[in-house]
């Protein structure tokens, strides 16, 4: 039996590299021992390593020979049987309700702690697959009902001012990802994608990181996932909303963040008539402010080799709407998005961004 100490190890290891599981249980074990101490700081980890342990020991002990052929990804292949499809998803549904306690589905997959438990979970059970194909084989199943109702399942939800730190970072990140997956490898990827497989959410994390950095991986992905939430959403028909009328503050360099009001509304970012990117906050003098203290035209600057920037300055312009909640707000910057095409701005699902 692996020692609780070794398999916390791995888990702080695997957390610093998002989760990039080996592909069989044999390797598994070589990466538990090959494993060296990592100062993370996890909250409340060592008692998730121990429950986790405990399972994962006794479901192995319990599980059935014929349990670990149900789906066998290693060779690339997919079971086609119908009755192995179902059970299949009887033993992720199995998975996700031992180590849920509450978390959504969607919360599972972005948090990678949760999302961590949930792979060992079913790994357990003989399933031998990756985690991305897990991943997508959860949230499948959510989307195609086959989870059922689920009963405890608690509302995740981050107040705005703390989101409206990060949001930019993330969205920006998920279609720079898009754009680099697209010019280096001839390849589309969904938000879906980018959190499921382990790979494509270090590199994410590693971009948004980079634009706003000192945030967990769960909250920028949480934020990623949120604003595709409510890009999608219909609060109110498109033809009832209207457009937010902008006053522009300038370049950096004229830029008096005094004169900017402490209530909530638009920004836009614009370089030589480009938009860039669209977003709202609950405070424009805060969200302004921090946007020139972490030098973001100079970050984005870098990443200009895919097309989606330029080389002049940005310009900022405001649309002050303190009256408006942000579930009042998020149809106009849907309607914004989908009628100026930011390049910076997840679209809505069916468009450029959200496939």
């Amino acid at each position: 039996m692996r020692s609780h100490e070794n398999f916390a190890q791995f888990m702080e290891r695997a957390h610093a590299d998002m989760f990039d599981w080996p592909n069989s249980p044999e390797k598994l074990d070589e990466y538990l021992l090959s494993c060296g101490s990592a100062e993370l700081g996890l909250e409340g980890h060592e008692s998730r390593v121990s429950t986790v342990m405990t399972l994962v020991e006794d479901t192995r002990a319990a599980a059935k020979p014929a349990q670990k052929q149900l789906w066998n990804f290693s060779d690339g292949t997919k079971a086609s049987d119908e009755k192995c499809s179902l059970d299949i998803h009887s033993v992720v549904k199995e998975a996700y309700l031992e180590m849920y306690d509450g978390f959504s589905t969607d919360r599972v997959v972005a948090d990678p702690d949760k999302n961590s438990m949930f792979i060992q979970a079913c790994w357990s059970r003989g399933i031998q697959a990756s985690q991305c194909q897990l991943n997508k084989l959860l949230l499948n199943a959510r989307k195609s009902k086959k989870l059922g109702k689920i009963e405890g399942v608690k509302a995740y939800r981050i107040p705005r001012h703390v989101m409206d730190q990060y949001e930019l970072a993330s969205e920006v990140a998920v279609r720079l990802l898009q754009e680099r997956e697209h010019y280096t490898n001839q390849r589309w990827v969904s938000l879906d994608d980018i959190l499921c497989d382990p790979k494509l959410g270090k590199q994410f994390f590693e971009l948004a990181n980079s634009i706003t950095p000192g945030f967990k991986a769960v909250d920028y992905r949480w934020a990623a996932l949120s604003v595709r939430k409510a890009i999608n959403r219909r609060h109110f028909p498109d033809d009832t909303l209207e457009y937010p009328h902008f006053d522009a503050i300038g370049a950096r360099d004229q830029i008096r963040a005094s004169k900017i009001p402490r209530e909530a509304g638009f920004f836009w970012m614009k370089s030589q008539g480009v938009n860039f990117y669209v977003g709202h906050s609950g405070n424009l003098r805060a969200q302004i402010e921090m946007l020139l203290d972490e030098e973001i035209e100079e970050t984005l600057a870098c990443y200009n080799t895919y097309s989606l920037f330029d080389s002049g300055p940005l310009t900022y312009s405001i649309a002050p709407l303190p009256s408006l909640s942000v579930s009042a707000r998020n149809p106009i910057k849907r309607l914004l998005v989908a009628e100026f095409e930011p390049r910076l701005n997840i679209a809505k699902q069916g468009d450029r961004a959200v496939p």
